[in-house]
């Protein structure tokens, strides 16, 4: 059961191809080269970087997002997300759409977001794919 349970999308992964979160563009933004130097990603800059996807889950949900020393993230990594993250709206409903215009951050929206970028296919037993099915959807279909 955990095996037919486990989620297989990789939402913050999801996250950066959908945003265009890539470590050259982070360091376009914001001048910071840490995750150019950051010894996973070489040779993987224009990459979707899944770490960048992780904080941009963290700034959608979070007012005041922190790394995990407890240091807040920067104004320019704040910037550079919300930046990033407009170019979703448009694939969002309405409410959370003018959320992320307003750069306001809630739980509905980072569930909303990751809805958005977190689908996948599934096969039903005959054998037709269901696509762009949701977690839910994705592991009710054999049902």
């Amino acid at each position: 059961m955990r095996e037919f349970l486990a989620d297989t999308v990789d939402t913050p992964g999801e996250l950066a191809a959908a945003a265009g979160l890539t470590a050259l563009d982070h360091f376009d933004h914001t001048g910071d080269d840490r995750f150019l130097r950051h010894p996973d990603g070489a040779g993987q800059g224009d990459q979707p970087n899944r770490f960048l996807g992780m904080m941009a889950i963290k700034v959608l949900g979070h007012d005041d997002p922190c790394k995990r020393s407890g240091e807040p993230y920067s104004a320019a990594d704040m910037d550079y997300f919300w930046t990033r993250l407009a170019g979703l709206a448009d694939g969002l409903d309405a409410k959370w759409a003018d959320a992320v215009r307003a750069r306001t951050p809630s739980k509905g929206l980072q569930r909303a977001v990751a809805a958005l970028v977190g689908r996948a296919g599934v096969f039903v037993l005959t054998g037709r794919l269901r696509a762009l099915a949701g977690y839910t959807a994705r592991h009710n279909t054999i049902f």
